[in-house]
């Protein structure tokens, strides 16, 4: 396995913050362009590698918090980046977790004992907001998206977690489409 980013991992435990460290690695696995590692094996006391296949073969690789941690925030970075920071309480994420993605957009998400509930929000690189949507317990019930000068682009309500109606609009905020899921 070849190392893209070489990455000193430190598990600490500091002012009741953990931060966890990862290193992005190209993988030799075929189909699957890179992987996730951590150098310090601590680390993997906190977190879980997940690899899921498809007959036999890996289809994509992810991490992901372990349960039964101690309550505190969590601190989760991907080659020196950070990709997600929050709380855990009673074994559940709880308060808003703050997450990056590799284009470096960030998403708000409210918890309540380890589900989403609330309105989530995304925002592009710029800052301006990307996406609002509104969750209960995990459940998706209406979404908004917006172009990035602000003005909005879809609007979808669900229902049952499928979505029943699509309203679209164009850039310069005028419908110009709507139907039924």
């Amino acid at each position: 396995m070849i190392v893209v980013t070489l990455l000193l991992c430190i598990n600490c435990v500091s002012q009741n913050i953990t931060k966890i460290h990862i290193s992005k690695v190209k993988s030799e696995i075929k189909g699957i362009k890179y992987e996730y590692k951590v150098k310090d094996s601590t680390d993997l006391n906190f977190i879980n590698i997940k690899y899921k296949e498809d007959m036999g073969h890996v289809t994509n690789v992810q991490y992901a918090l372990k349960e039964n941690l101690p309550d505190g925030r969590y601190k989760i970075y991907v080659d020196k980046t950070l990709r997600e920071d929050g709380y855990i309480k009673q074994n559940a994420k709880e308060g808003i977790w703050i997450t990056y993605n590799e284009k470096g957009e960030k998403r708000l998400t409210p918890y309540k004992k380890g589900k989403a509930s609330g309105i989530i929000k995304e925002f592009y690189k710029n800052g301006s907001l990307k996406s609002e949507t509104n969750v209960r317990a995990n459940e998706i019930l209406f979404r908004t998206t917006f172009y990035k000068k602000g003005k909005i682009k879809t609007q979808e309500q669900f229902k049952n977690g499928r979505c029943v109606e699509i309203r679209k609009y164009n850039i310069k905020g005028k419908q110009i489409d709507a139907n039924n899921g």
